[in-house]
């Protein structure tokens, strides 16, 4: 006899062994396959997927409900497939009704995947699909727990399928439609606002850092700083930890093109003097290095055509580079 079993309706043994019985002490499919008289086919081929003295109804808290162990090569130890006249609304269903345990566990302890989904080309819903019906808690939660480990969710294109730039291996909707797309090819496409902010509200240092992969030295690897008041700009010098700095600032109401020389520490815009180079404000007003923005100089009527409008001229041009800051006064 095949060591396949396939129940129609209640799980029945002999007569008396009705799974949905009322009296639950013995007629269970736990009694049938336990029990040592009356050996039949139908036993033994249960037993070949129910370990004896392991399938209880009911138990103690000290042994699984149902544990299943399959030692002969199977294609799998339960496969569930619904038929043409099914018209339930799942084949399977787990309602974690009480306490604050798992609905499902799985214990990854192999080479194997824990959890494998494999969505046809004939299917037309998604592999995985659920939905958020209450406020109380997270829907997914996500923990790294291990040290040095690999990433805790990692989305993958296969290399070997060549397809469009605009493929998604990742994709975000919000109610317009798409948002957010990470792309095969193509890098990451954001088609809405995006919004970085700190975590408190007063506190002003929320920051990106994009930069070179972590495995180029530092004596190569440059980068862009973004932060909440402007942008740093440190471009490698070919010395370790060592990186020529510019940014531009925005504070009050002024916009600012500063230098900060060479620069030890990458990804921040502190530790060190930063010298203004140029600053406008929202008036469109200028000013050079440090002096404070002002207006357009109007022209000196009349042209130098003797000794006095040439010093008048020259002083005219002199004082209008001191107020921008151009030469010393």
């Amino acid at each position: 006899m095949a060591n396949r079993i396939e129940f129609l309706g209640n799980i029945r043994g002999p007569a008396g062994y009705n799974a949905l019985g009322a009296d639950q002490s013995d007629k269970t499919v736990a009694g049938y396959v336990n029990q040592e008289s009356g050996a039949t086919q139908t036993r033994a081929a249960l037993r070949q997927h129910f370990v004896p003295q392991s399938a209880y109804r009911f138990n103690n808290g000290t042994t699984p409900l149902v544990d299943l162990i399959d030692n002969t090569g199977s294609a799998s130890t339960i496969h569930l497939t619904s038929g043409p006249g099914f018209k339930g609304a799942y084949l399977m269903g787990i309602g974690n009704d009480y306490e604050d345990k798992p609905g499902l566990l799985i214990a990854n302890k192999a080479k194997g995947v824990g959890f494998y989904l494999d969505n046809y080309p004939s299917a037309t819903n998604s592999a995985f699909f659920g939905a958020q019906n209450g406020g109380g808690s997270a829907f997914m939660d996500l923990f790294q727990n291990a040290d040095n480990a690999e990433p805790v969710l990692r989305v993958r294109a296969n290399p070997a399928i060549k397809t469009k730039w605009a493929q998604s291996v990742f994709a975000a909707e919000d109610k317009l439609g798409s948002a957010f797309r990470v792309l095969t090819e193509g890098g990451i496409w954001a088609q809405r606002l995006v919004t970085v902010a700190p975590e408190n509200g007063s506190d002003v240092a929320a920051q990106v850092l994009v930069t070179g992969a972590p495995g180029v030295g530092s004596s190569q690897r440059s980068g862009t700083y973004h932060t909440i008041n402007g942008e740093t700009y440190l471009s490698a010098t070919g010395q370790e930890s060592k990186w020529f700095a510019t940014r531009v600032w925005s504070t009050s109401d002024k916009l600012s093109f500063q230098g900060g020389g060479i620069r030890g520490d990458f990804g921040s815009n502190e530790g060190g003097a930063w010298t203004t180079a140029l600053q406008i404000n929202v008036h469109g007003q200028l000013g050079f290095f440090g002096a404070a923005p002002v207006s357009r100089v109007p022209v000196t009527p009349g042209w130098a055509n003797d000794l006095s409008t040439t010093i008048a001229q020259v002083n005219a041009i002199k004082g209008a580079l001191i107020n921008l800051g151009l030469i010393s006064s």
